[in-house]
């Protein structure tokens, strides 16, 4: 790729996404998106770093969770899967996860309510 506007566009990210069971989150829809990539910091000696974000009831705006780092090496996907996958349920299944999609859903709905009123604002002083 020849664009200009880049310096650097980094190709080997993987991704998985997890749908939450709803009775776990009180009905809400919640999705987990975990990112891995290999670590180029070397940050504790391990091979992957991998950064967890979730969204919930609808709201497409990601929040993060945690980055991890881990393996000792390079591998294969069923592997990397498995890793992945335990990360997530670890954290997910924290008894603390409820309470920060609780916050997350109050906090989007705050900016949002912020949002629409600054643009009435805005929009009754063009008026």
């Amino acid at each position: 790729m020849n664009n200009q506007v880049f310096s650097h566009v980094t190709c080997d990210y993987y991704s998985r996404h997890y749908e939450l069971n709803p009775t776990f989150t009180n009905g809400l829809p919640v999705t987990i998106y975990a990112e891995c990539s290999p670590n180029g910091s070397g940050m504790n000696g391990h091979y992957y770093a991998l950064d967890l974000y979730f969204s919930a009831d609808g709201i497409a705006v990601r929040d993060f969770i945690t980055g991890v780092s881990f393996g000792e090496g390079q591998m294969d996907k069923r592997h990397l899967d498995e890793a992945i996958d335990n990360w997530v349920g670890v954290i997910v299944s924290d008894e603390f996860f409820p309470g920060y999609v609780k916050d997350y859903i109050r906090k989007e709905k705050i900016w949002e309510n912020i949002l629409n009123n600054k643009f009435l604002d805005e929009k009754n002083d063009t008026e």
